[in-house]
């Protein structure tokens, strides 16, 4: 294991701050934080915000000190993560700031890939941000990689534009930046206001991508550098409901009063998008409260409002569980 050295950063004038949010994930930050210092580009700081962990993540952490892996702590814990990332990102010095969460991993050539993304690029000062692929990785075994690698081969090596990446986001009905994979400039996420911490348990990384990504362009790094662990303990997305108002809403709106008409098109879109499947993962628990689409533009997906609609009555929500059971039997099955 090597110490943290900014040689190669300097040499490039590429930058990285590695901010890690930590909330009782002890079984998994060490996994995390010796890829980073594993990685064949050396960041020049690793940040790692404990936000109040009880399961004595904190203490393990601290055995990296004389790596350079630097421990803030704060308290009480916020939710998803937000306010941690922040204290991260204020407390950087570096240019770009590289997030990865305390339950992923890097690949060891991660960093060098997305620094070489970054000073590939066309017009390098027009980036906002930067991300690459992943893989997800499933408790039973499996494998699989993320949607914009499996989906757009012919743009693993692009420069994507605010109106492009919204298209390719309304395409693949998901968001293309994952945020452990992700890098953005520091001064560009102080820009659009960091993330929404006191304001949303979950979906704040969508709604911050989608704040700074508005701001100028984002490259898209070749290859496949990340892991998504999907058995990690105390995941955010098994412990916080969907049956609310999505965070994104009122960016969206703010967005779409001063965008050209296309582009209000694709916002409404994806928060239509968003909403729906707030509302279907929502299901899992009852009925879907009318909170949560409030604002769906019936006439961009008419039919998938009606599905909403549906899904606010106990029959209708029985009704969808049942198809997301079967769906999900029937992707499983196949992939086997």
């Amino acid at each position: 294991m090597s110490s943290l050295i900014c040689q190669e950063s300097l040499a490039s004038n590429i930058n990285f701050s590695v901010v890690i949010p930590l909330f009782n994930k002890a079984p998994h930050i060490c996994r995390a934080i010796e890829s980073v210092l594993s990685q064949t580009y050396s960041p020049c700081e690793v940040i790692v915000v404990d936000d109040g962990s009880t399961d004595g993540g904190a203490d393990l952490v601290m055995q990296y000190s004389l790596h350079g892996v630097r421990l803030l702590k704060r308290g009480p814990p916020g939710a998803g993560g937000y306010a941690a990332r922040n204290l991260g990102i204020r407390s950087a010095l570096c240019d770009w700031i590289a997030f990865l969460d305390a339950d992923d991993e890097w690949f060891p050539t991660h960093l060098a890939n997305l620094a070489q993304g970054i000073t590939s690029a066309e017009t390098p000062e027009h980036l906002v941000g930067i991300f690459a692929g992943y893989i997800s990785k499933y408790s039973d075994g499996r494998a699989r990689v993320d949607s914009y690698t499996a989906h757009m081969r012919e743009r693993s090596d692009a420069t994507l534009k605010f109106e492009e990446l919204l298209q390719i986001w309304v395409d693949l009905r998901k968001c293309p930046i994952w945020t452990s994979s992700s890098a953005f400039r520091r001064n560009s996420l102080h820009e659009a206001g960091l993330f929404p911490e006191g304001r949303a348990g979950r979906g704040g990384d969508k709604d911050t991508w989608l704040r700074v990504s508005s701001m100028g362009c984002v490259r898209v790094a070749p290859g496949v550098t990340a892991i998504y662990h999907k058995d990690a303990v105390n995941r955010v997305t098994l412990n916080t409901g969907t049956n609310v108002r999505h965070c994104m809403c009122d960016t969206v709106e703010s967005l779409a009063r001063s965008a050209p008409e296309p582009i209000k098109i694709l916002l409404f879109q994806l928060l239509n998008e968003e909403m729906f499947r707030y509302g279907i993962h929502a299901t899992q628990g009852g009925t879907v409260s009318w909170e949560t689409y409030r604002g769906f533009r019936i006439a961009v997906n008419p039919l998938k409002f009606v599905l909403l609609l549906a899904a606010s009555t106990r029959l209708g929500a029985s009704g969808l569980r049942a198809a997301r059971h079967i769906r999900s039997w029937y992707s499983t099955t196949s992939a086997t």
